[in-house]
């Protein structure tokens, strides 16, 4: 886990319920969420199938993205299908 996450690494097996209290309807939907949400609020609010919600800094996500792609091996943030 990065600072960004931290207490949030061991939660497994859930489903996004909302994101900013909007409901996601697919991969490509979600996607359109974030960006959304990112020109225009200052929180990630996921809410969680098990009531749980997990909050994140939008200007920190976008600060620590290189290194967390790093720590992980991962050479983009999204699948091709979604940049």
């Amino acid at each position: 886990a990065d600072d960004l996450n931290f207490g949030y690494q061991d939660m497994g097996g859930v489903q996004l319920s909302k994101l900013n209290g909007k409901e996601e309807e697919s991969m490509t939907h979600l996607k359109e969420l974030l960006d959304q949400t990112a020109r225009s609020e200052t929180y990630y609010e996921f809410e969680l199938s098990n009531s749980q919600l997990v909050v994140l800094d939008i200007d920190a996500c976008a600060t620590l993205e290189g290194s967390i792609l790093d720590s992980y091996g991962l050479s983009r943030p999204r699948s091709v299908s979604l940049l």
